[in-house]
This record gives C-alpha cells, structure tokens and sequence, in this order.
C-alpha cells in the first residue's frame, strides 16, 4: 500500500513538474513573443525573461526584434534614357509591432514576398524617372534615400520599420554591354586616328622646320667661307 502511495505521488509530482515547466516560457534578449491563446493573440511581451502562460491553451510565438537583412530579387529594370539595367537591392528593418506583424503576415517568408514586391515597384518606378548616369553615380544615394522613406510607409501596415534600401550592384544586360563595348571601341580607335594624323602633321612641320633649320646653318657656312676665300 504504502509503495503504491509514493508510485502515485512520484506521477503527481512528475505531472505538476510538467505542467509547471510548460506554463513557463524564456523570451531572450534581442526577441520579443505574442502570447497566443487557442490561436487568437493575447498579449506582446516585449522584455527578456521568464513570462507565465497557462499551459495547453496557451503558446508562444517569438520574434526578433533586431534589425535584420532583406536580399531582393535581382531584377532588370528601365532608366529614363532607355538603358536596360539589371539591379540587386537589399533593405534593413525591424519588427516594432509583433501583433500587426502576427496578423498580415505572420511569418518571414510571407513578409519576404511582400518587401519583395514593395521594393522592386519602387525601385522600378524610381529608375524610370533618371537618367543610366544618375544611378551610376552618388547622386543614386538620394535616389535610394527617397525610395527606402516610401518603402517604410507601406511596410508599416505589416508592423516593420524599414529603415534603409540601397542598391549592391547596378549590371548591364549582356547584350547592352556587347553594344556598349562596341561603341567604345569604335570611339577608342577613331582617337587613336585623331591622334596619329595629328602625330604626323606635328611631324612634317617638324621636318620641315629641322630641314629650314639646316639649309639655313648650310648657308651660313658657304657665306662664312667665301668671306674666309
């Protein structure tokens, strides 16, 4: 009997462990979690530490609230004097409001498609309003700085703070760079003709003036003799 009593407190304690330790949840520095009761959001927990929930009706989603990197998708686009370029982009942000953010697009892979999109219409409605040379350029800063503040109003609606959009890298398709290695060539090699005429008008005038030079030494030498004579 009395073996069978310590059994079954041994399963009560076991159970109440569990039950405790479930009802228990760790948010760590640098995340922040959406208390979540039957699915539907109770409460944000915004600081590090142990939280109480109450176990099998409650869970926890968790999620940082660091900044973090956004890679877009490469993507040819059009600048305003026609040039087709292809642009890498990548933005900066931050999860400020994890309900919002729990309740349009719940996960990073959705929030990825989104940015994905907001970004690239940006980007491409941006670039078609500059010249190829602006986005070359450091002008292409205030360009990125003007699309990164319109890209954070539409991002707000998700609960994220974008905070900065820049362009890694700006490519010319294949074939523009074909051309425009063409023409450059062509520019190149009507210099070099430009110079090597130039090169030898330069030269004969300076034939003629040595040959000036030495008739006129020549001269002066007869004339020199024949006073001598």
């Amino acid at each position: 009997m009395n073996r069978n009593f310590l059994v079954v407190i041994g399963v009560v304690l076991v159970a109440l462990a569990l039950v405790a330790g479930s009802a228990l949840s760790t948010v760590q520095e640098g995340r922040q979690a959406l208390v979540l009761r039957f699915g539907e959001p109770v409460r944000v927990v915004s600081a590090p530490g142990l939280q109480f929930k109450f176990p099998i009706w409650e869970n926890v989603v968790y999620f940082d609230k660091r900044v973090l990197d956004f890679d877009a998708e490469r993507a040819e686009m059009a600048t305003a004097d026609q040039k087709q370029v292809e642009v890498d982009a990548f933005a900066r942000y931050r999860i400020v409001e994890p309900l919002r953010f729990y309740q349009t697009v719940r996960d990073d892979r959705a929030l990825a498609q989104r940015l994905s999109s907001i970004i690239g219409t940006n980007l491409r409605t941006a670039i078609a309003e500059v010249p190829l040379s602006q986005v070359l350029t450091e002008e292409r800063a205030r360009l990125m700085q003007r699309i990164a503040e319109t890209v954070n109003v539409e991002a707000k609606t998700f609960g994220v703070s974008v905070l900065d959009v820049r362009i890694k890298r700006v490519d010319l398709p294949d074939e523009n760079s074909e051309a425009i290695f063409r023409r450059m060539q062509s520019q190149r090699e009507q210099e070099a003709r430009r110079i090597r005429a130039e090169g030898g008008k330069d030269a004969v005038g300076i034939r003629a003036d040595a040959d000036n030079l030495a008739f006129a030494q020549g001269f002066e030498l007869v004339e020199d003799q024949v006073l001598l004579d």
